[in-house]
């Protein structure tokens, strides 16, 4: 069976954590046994509404809720249960568990927001991260990357290498932790190979965005634009 590779993942640049695509992931834990009813949104189109039921009594440790696979109505959503009382998918989760947001294919572009039905307040919103949200992120194209916080502060740098072609496979080295405070991002200068992995930890409310600003095409090759829309700056 031939390997099959979504090509976002090859070509997407540009990360936002309040528009989630292949690239990202979001992480949320609702300590508060009760119903949330949540929306997915990408771009224009109408929302996808789906359900989250917070079990004390659950053994499900974690949700995963496939952003694409609710968009379109894939039944074989996993972990997806839709009820005679309401449409839509439901997941069930233990409070000391957590819920997975992500896009597994496709262009992206989603925001998700999620509020508990019992008390009417919005519990999560993937344009505002808070503390105890965590945001994974992957970056495949070698090159420099510029990440920036929409609370403020001053950015930090994502330099990711070109790959050396060796005798062994190629894995990943281990994740990466990134603080997001009030300061700043620390470390504010983060080395990585392709594919080695980003966690973001929050202090404060945050959205957090990540561009490539200087691509990396190893020896001899033919640099190409970063992201076409950008401005370029005259050399100097």
């Amino acid at each position: 069976m031939p390997l099959t590779i979504d090509p976002h993942v090859l070509t997407q640049t540009t990360l936002d954590s309040g528009s989630l695509t292949v690239l990202a992931a979001l992480i949320h834990s609702f300590p508060e046994p009760g119903q949330y009813r949540g929306v997915a949104t990408q771009g224009t189109s109408p929302g996808t509404v789906f359900f989250i039921s917070v079990d004390p009594n659950s053994p499900a440790l974690q949700a995963d809720v496939d952003l694409p696979a609710l968009q379109n109505g894939r039944s074989s959503t996993q972990g997806c249960s839709p009820t005679a009382v309401e449409p839509g998918c439901h997941f069930v989760v233990n409070p000391r568990g957590h819920v997975v947001f992500f896009v597994s294919s496709g262009a992206g572009g989603f925001t998700v927001k999620v509020r508990n039905v019992n008390a009417n307040v919005t519990s999560f919103d993937s344009q505002q991260l808070k503390p105890g949200d965590l945001l994974a992120a992957t970056l495949i194209r070698p090159g420099t990357y510029s990440v920036t916080n929409a609370s403020g502060g001053p950015p930090a740098q994502v330099q990711v290498a070109y790959p050396t072609i060796g005798n062994t496979p190629f894995r990943p080295p281990d994740t990466v932790t990134i603080q997001c405070t009030p300061n700043g991002f620390s470390p504010a200068s983060i080395a990585l190979q392709p594919g080695q992995g980003q966690i973001y930890q929050f202090a404060i409310p945050s959205r957090i965005k990540i561009e490539l600003i200087k691509p990396d095409d190893g020896p001899g090759g033919t640099p190409t634009p970063a992201a076409p829309k950008r401005k370029k700056v005259p050399a100097t």
